[in-house]
C-alpha cells in the first residue's frame, strides 16, 4: 500500500489549501487613498468651518501685485497658483495686505477692483469678501466630499488587499486511486476480536484522506 500527496498549484505557486499572499499593491494604493482623503478632507473642512463673525467691515480694494507660481509634478503635469497683494483706503489710511487670504473665484490682474472684508478697526486682517458670502460653505462641502470619497475608496482597497483568499482546493473523493468498492469500517480491532485485513486498512485510509490533497493507491494483494 502506498500513500502519495498531490501538489496542485495556486496562483502563487503554493500547495493547494495554502492561502494566497496579501496583495501588496492594493495595500499601498489603499493606504495612499485613505491618507490623502483624511488629510485633504480634514484641512478643507477646518478651513470651511472657520468662524468669521467679527468680519463685518467691508471695503473695495485694488490688486497691486500678482505672484504667479507654476510647479511641475513627476508626471510632467503643471499647476499654477496665484497670490494677490491688495491695497485699499479706510478712514483716510492706506492699507496694503500682502497675499490676501480667504476664498475667491476667478483670477485677477493688477489694477482690478476686488471686495475684501475685515473686523472693524483691523483692516490688516482683511480677507476676500467671498469667504463669508458662500465660498466657505462650498469649501466645507468639498472637503466632506473629498474626505468621504477618498477615505471610503482607500478603506475598501486596503481591506481587499489585506484579505487572504484561500487557493482553489481539489479534494480527493472517497475511493479515488483505489479501483473497486471500498470496504466499510469494520469497527475497532478489539471490538471485532481480530486485526484489520489489508482491504479494511485500505478502506480506512481512503476514508481518512477524503477531502484532503492525498490519494491512496493499492500496491500488493495480501
Amino acid at each position: 500500500m502506498r500513500k502519495t500527496r498531490s501538489h496542485p498549484q495556486s496562483d502563487f505557486g503554493t500547495v493547494s489549501g495554502v492561502p494566497h499572499r496579501r496583495n501588496r499593491l492594493m495595500i499601498i494604493v489603499g493606504s495612499v487613498f485613505l491618507t490623502v482623503g483624511l488629510i485633504l478632507g480634514t484641512v478643507l473642512v477646518l478651513i470651511g468651518t472657520k468662524d468669521y463673525p467679527a468680519f463685518t467691515a467691508r471695503a473695495t480694494a485694488t490688486v497691486v501685485d500678482v505672484e504667479v507660481t507654476t510647479t511641475r509634478n513627476s508626471q510632467g503635469k503643471t499647476s499654477t497658483s496665484r497670490d494677490y497683494d491688495v491695497q485699499f483706503t479706510i478712514d483716510g489710511r492706506r492699507v496694503q495686505v500682502n497675499d490676501v487670504g480667504g476664498i475667491h473665484s476667478g483670477t485677477y490682474n493688477t489694477g482690478d477692483s476686488v471686495a475684501v472684508i475685515f473686523p472693524p478697526g483691523e483692516p490688516e486682517r482683511a480677507v476676500w469678501a467671498a469667504t463669508v458670502e458662500g465660498g466657505q460653505t462650498i469649501l466645507l462641502y468639498i472637503g466632506l466630499g473629498i474626505g468621504l470619497l477618498f477615505s471610503g475608496l482607500g478603506a475598501v482597497i486596503l481591506i481587499l488587499g489585506l484579505r487572504r483568499r484561500p487557493a482553489t482546493s481539489h479534494p480527493v473523493e472517497v475511493g479515488s486511486g483505489v479501483p473497486g468498492a471500498v470496504i466499510a469500517d469494520p469497527g475497532a480491532a478489539d471490538e471485532i476480536g481480530r486485526p484489520w485485513t489489508f482491504e479494511e486498512i485500505v478502506g480506512g485510509l481512503v476514508r481518512a484522506t477524503s477531502g484532503t490533497p492525498y490519494s491512496v493507491d493499492r500496491s500488493g494483494t495480501r
